[in-house]
């Protein structure tokens, strides 16, 4: 029989062997970035599309995993009949200089086949053309954006290069592959869609770039005529019934600002400009789109949603008649520079970042540990008493007694106390039990109730017991950040869910996990009047307190309290002077200069009202955008508590107890 065993055991692994080469032979996949494979990732969630075609007869089930070997990675299950193909979602926040791969296992887990990623571009303006030709990519091929934000320190009027992309086109359906989360989109800077191709988009697609728009997106639409603009999104978008009007008066000279790399001195103070203007042709085909809440604008029309804009196009770029035309073109790439710069006014929305210089004020706040430093200096006093009573002291009054052994038989008495005082210690500063801290920051333009959310969860877990950290909306997406990024973790995801599991800290380690996404308010806030007369309403379910408010150009204003349904005159708070603005580019003084949010002006009153509400809105500040305009001049702004929290009691099987939401409401440029 023993010769037998060796045997058989061969006979075992060849039959796996062969039924796993089955499964490979069965399938097969191929990876790409959903944008394209030039859009950027420096900053945000990217998304991958992975195509699994099924070549056998049978159904194939198994895992795809996208990892860049450092013990973090997203994984999705997959499912494919023979002879069909699926497209799986995967994300990653570390796209830019890192070496990805995606990972295909079957249903025990074993690896079938693997494919490198090619690492993408740093961050640059970004335009995605969501036509079926390159026409457009061809046209803006090696222009370059003058942009007034986020410009380069070093060289501040040399502009940003331009990238356009295209999805990739799904052979069999002939649609576009798009993400299904509003995060697919944070690298994006303009969308640029056909009225039909929106209507004709998937819910869970159509709902996606939605949510983008809210978050601070910028969508331009082109108009394919007036019978597709009663269609229920585009009226969303448009707030409202439009109709379509001949345009000529937007057929006129105007100057652009030109970003030219070799032309413009790396420290020159303001961009060359270049005057251009439509050929007739050109003019003769202009169309204004009319109606809703859209307002005229040097493109067409425009209006604001949430913390975007959506923009109905006087022409269509990618069109034959007008992708020629210089003043079309100038006119695209001036549109890219707007929502490029517009973005400095948001804070955290759509952009994802997980590294410890933007994170740590967060860190500090939420980490339990912060709070029992004091333990650490009682624990040296202790090792120093120690030190003496154990020591000389104790053999000093043995050999007084003359019994100097006696000193022997005292030390591990000594030894004993000290440590069980040090641990009572260090037990009793901690808590002694596992707990979850929240501090969500909600923002949203004025009068919507969608809004962006990113929310910190901090949890403190006094065993090395595996976590699960689902996600709050199906929107979402999270993980740890940089600190805690040496925790082995996988995100796993669904079509409706989001989760981190396998997730281990060590006991008594404080674990940040940072939670992109949406959220719906269940009401708004919005700015009621103008001038001296402009006003605060709160239609929120809930109080605001500790309300920080500012009329266009004037100064700050502080409430205690604003109720719900309450509506408060912005003159009527206590003034408070305005941040001064700091120079983003002392190269170019001409570039504009954002507004710090300096939450130290109003600590003392708004602290009075909801302690410790100024150190949150520090952790904002830091992990916000460098060069966040908190206070534009532009617009009416406010930020303000909301009384409550998010109201949960538990986070990931912990009980809650610091739960703390943050609301910063943009009102409307004029």
């Amino acid at each position: 029989m023993t010769p037998l065993r060796p045997l058989a055991a061969a006979t075992l692994l060849a039959t796996i062997a062969s039924a796993t080469s089955a499964f490979a032979a069965n399938v097969d996949m191929t990876v790409s970035p959903l944008l394209g494979a030039e859009a950027p990732a420096e900053h945000g969630w990217q998304p991958f599309g992975v195509k699994v075609r099924g070549r056998g007869s049978g159904l194939s089930r198994g895992t795809l995993e996208l990892t860049d070997g450092s013990g973090a990675e997203a994984r999705a299950p997959f499912a494919v009949a023979g002879g069909e193909q699926v497209l799986v979602e995967l994300y990653s926040h570390y796209g830019f200089g890192r070496a990805l791969e995606v990972v295909l296992r079957d249903e025990d887990g074993v690896v079938l086949t693997r494919t490198g990623v090619p690492s993408l571009r740093s961050d640059s303006p970004l335009l995605v053309d969501l036509g079926r030709t390159a026409r457009l990519e061809a046209a803006l091929r090696g222009e370059r954006v003058a942009v007034r934000r986020f410009a380069r320190a070093w060289a501040p009027t040399a502009g940003l290069d331009l990238t356009v992309t295209h999805p990739v086109i799904d052979a069999r359906s002939g649609e576009p592959e798009l993400p299904d989360r509003g995060l697919g989109y944070a690298s994006a800077t303009v969308v640029l869609a056909s009225s039909a191709a929106l209507a004709a988009l998937p819910e869970k697609q159509a709902a996606a770039l939605f949510d983008w728009v809210y978050a601070g997106g910028s969508l331009a639409v082109t108009l394919d005529g007036d019978a597709v603009l009663g269609d229920p999104r585009l009226v969303t978008l448009f707030g409202g019934r439009t109709s379509l009007e001949p345009a000529r008066e937007l057929a006129e000279r105007l100057d652009f600002e030109i970003a030219d790399a070799d032309g413009n001195s790396p420290a020159s103070a303001s961009y060359s400009t270049h005057a251009a203007a439509p050929a007739e042709a050109i003019a003769a085909k202009l169309v204004r789109a009319k109606g809703g809440q859209l307002t005229p604008t040097r493109y067409g029309s425009s209006r604001e949603l949430g913390l975007g804009e959506v923009h109905a196009l006087a022409f269509d770029p990618t069109s034959p008649a007008f992708v020629d035309d210089q003043w079309v073109r100038r006119s695209i790439v001036d549109l890219v520079r707007e929502a490029w710069d517009r973005r400095a006014s948001i804070a955290l929305a759509n952009d994802a970042a997980f590294d410890d210089g933007r994170n740590a004020a967060a860190r500090k706040l939420l980490d339990p540990n912060e709070g029992s430093r004091w333990s650490i200096w009682f624990s040296a006093i202790v090792l120093v008493v120690y030190a003496l009573l154990a020591g000389p002291l104790s053999f000093r009054r043995a050999a007084r007694r003359g019994a100097p052994l006696r000193a022997f038989v005292e030390l591990p008495l000594w030894s004993f106390g000290a440590a069980a005082l040090i641990v009572l210690v260090g037990a009793f500063a901690k808590g002694g039990r596992s707990r979850a801290r929240r501090l969500s920051v909600v923002e949203c333009g004025a009068g919507e109730a969608r809004a962006a959310a990113v929310r910190f969860r901090a949890l403190f877990a006094s065993s090395a017991d595996s976590l699960r950290v689902p996600a709050t909306d199906p929107s979402s997406l999270i993980d740890v950040v940089a600190t805690s990024s040496h925790v082995a973790r996988t995100l796993v995801l669904g079509r409706e869910t989001a989760e981190l599991v396998d997730l281990h800290g060590r006991p008594w380690e404080t674990m940040l996990v940072r939670e992109d996404g949406m959220i719906d308010l269940k009401g708004t806030v919005q700015f009621v009047g103008e001038g001296e007369a402009l006003a605060v309403q709160n239609d929120l379910p809930r109080d605001l307190v500790a309300v920080v408010a500012r009329a266009p150009g004037g100064d700050l204003r502080y409430f205690s309290r604003i109720r719900r349904g309450e509506r408060q005159r912005l003159d009527r708070g206590k003034a408070l002077p305005i941040p001064p603005s700091v120079v983003p580019a002392p190269l170019a003084p001409a570039l504009p200069t954002p507004h710090r949010l300096d939450s130290y002006r109003f600590a003392a009153l708004a602290d009075a009202d909801a302690g410790g509400t100024s150190a949150a809105w520090s952790a904002v500040e830091e992990a916000g955008r460098d060069g966040t305009d908190f206070w534009p001049d532009d617009r009416p702004t406010l930020i303000g508590e909301l009384e409550g929290g998010d109201g949960e009691g538990r986070d990931s099987g912990l009980s809650i107890d610091y739960d703390r939401v943050l609301v910063r409401v943009l009102g409307r440029a004029p």
